[in-house]
């Protein structure tokens, strides 16, 4: 006789806990002796308290798909500790024809009540123990924090964790933290240092310094001998590896260096162009001038946000000067929207592409409307619960994006009006230093992307709706 097939889920709160074999082993010793074909086990590695996790998504998944008679698990309060969570798979479960084995705290095999008030005494001890944990837990770190020790075992860069009593200076990691503090008082920034470091073969345990890494280093009062947390500054129990005049200095080139200054110019190729090195996108950087003798007062540029945050160690490092790039790329445009015999072409495919988008959203939203009637009949005949219908309704709005018979958002916007575009292009006028609001509105409306190389030259323009590089598209026509 064939087995009835079954799958199980289990989970550990910690990767330090190593239970997930055994209770995977436990599954499927239980699922044999029951004469049950274990087909897959889903598992998680976290904390119980919120059921959007993936191995639950996979096993819900996988029951939608039909052909499974079992659910196993090793204790229901390892797929959570919430009595309304426990409820809610079960509901799904009976939707689908499913039957919860748990090991440890078997469900009976009476009515459906019974069953679910099996699951709220179940879950609300759970929930309970849960609770009590949590309140234990942070007994203990207020008693730690009291004590002047760590509440964890992680520890800062320079220290290592012994035991929970004993933290210590590790000596060659001491002496990177010595060396950043020197530099910093020096006048090096912290991408510089990064770049300093990764050139000296230097690392952040195991990994490339970054500019966090150094910032921690330079605030982090847990190297002036106290640790600072929820519960408020302690005196530690660890060595000082930094006096507080010397942290006092750094804190005060910090604020010196920390200057709120407001800019309100308009990107108009904000988020439009990568770097051509790393792929990230440009994001906007300004230079000010740091001696009264320059000539300018800002200058802008599109920049690697990579090499921003982490310097060289992240990125070769590109900039593009604002200006002149959206000079270039306005001239571009320009001369591409007065053709009007182009246009004419762009707007008959973008026409094509609209009608076969629209048809193809209105057979989804129809077959989406008739999966509603049929779960609405569903609920009218008793077959699913309230629950059970907003979860299925739910869901099926994720599927509907747009409103019927309304365009898609990746096409070109005005796409009736693009032999217009040409003219509203020219009454926008020339881009200046400060764009206009209806200059960054336009830019950022038609265009989807620019390409450029490592030489700063633009390789193409590309807008939405339009996959054709317009720097070339005259000589494909």
């Amino acid at each position: 006789m064939e087995k009835t097939r079954a799958i199980g889920y289990i989970r550990q709160s910690t990767q330090k806990q190593k239970s997930l074999e055994w209770q995977q082993q436990t599954l499927e010793e239980e699922s044999d002796r029951r004469n049950h074909q274990m087909i897959r086990v889903f598992y998680d590695q976290g904390s119980g308290k919120s059921m959007d996790r993936p191995g639950i998504r996979m096993l819900k998944d996988c029951i939608r798909a039909g052909k499974i008679d079992f659910l196993y698990v090793w204790r229901l309060d390892r797929v959570s500790r919430k009595v309304t969570d426990l409820l809610s798979l079960y509901d799904f479960c009976v939707q689908y024809g499913v039957a919860i084995i748990s090991i440890a705290d078997p469900l009976g095999d009476s009515n459906d009540a019974m069953t679910k008030f099996q699951l709220s005494v179940i879950g609300s001890v759970a929930e309970l123990y849960r609770e009590l944990i949590a309140e234990n837990q942070h007994i203990a770190y207020r008693q730690k924090h009291q004590m002047g020790l760590p509440l964890t075992a992680k520890v800062p860069y320079g220290y290592r964790y012994v035991n929970a009593t004993n933290v210590t200076i590790d000596s060659e990691e001491a002496f990177v933290v010595k060396r950043i503090y020197k530099l910093y008082l020096s006048g090096i920034g912290y991408k510089k240092m990064c770049t300093i470091f990764a050139e000296d073969g230097l690392l952040c345990r195991g990994n490339p310094f970054k500019i966090h890494n150094i910032r921690g280093v330079l605030t982090n009062k847990f190297y002036t001998g106290y640790i600072e947390n929820e519960f408020g500054l302690v005196k530690g129990k660890h060595p000082a590896m930094i006096s507080e005049e010397l942290q006092k200095k750094v804190s005060a080139i910090q604020r010196a260096k920390h200057v709120i200054q407001k800019d309100y110019r308009r990107n108009i190729l904000r988020r439009k162009i990568r770097c051509p090195y790393c792929g990230k996108i440009l994001s906007l950087h300004i230079v000010y001038p740091h001696k009264p003798s320059r000539n300018y007062k800002k200058i802008y540029y599109y920049t690697c946000s990579s090499y921003t945050a982490n310097g060289k160690i992240a990125c070769e490092g590109f900039h593009l000067n604002a200006e002149q790039i959206e000079g270039e790329v306005t001239l571009a445009m320009g001369k591409f929207l007065q053709n009007r015999q182009l246009l004419g072409k762009i707007q008959n495919n973008i026409q094509q592409k609209l009608s076969i988008k629209k048809n193809k959203a209105d057979e989804d939203i129809t077959g989406i409307k008739k999966r509603k009637q049929d779960a609405l009949i569903m609920f009218e005949k008793g077959r699913l619960s309230t629950e059970q219908l907003t979860e299925e309704l739910t869901r099926l709005n994720r599927y509907v994006k747009i409103d019927e018979g309304s365009p898609s958002n990746e096409l070109m916007p005005d796409a009736v009006q693009r032999k217009e575009l040409g003219s509203r292009i020219a009454v926008l006028g020339k881009v200046q230093k400060m764009p206009t609001v209806q200059q960054y509105q336009f830019f950022q409306e038609i265009i989807d992307h620019i390409e450029v190389n490592e030489n700063k030259e633009i390789l193409g323009i590309y807008l939405k709706g339009w996959d054709r590089n317009i720097l070339y598209v005259e000589d494909k026509e």
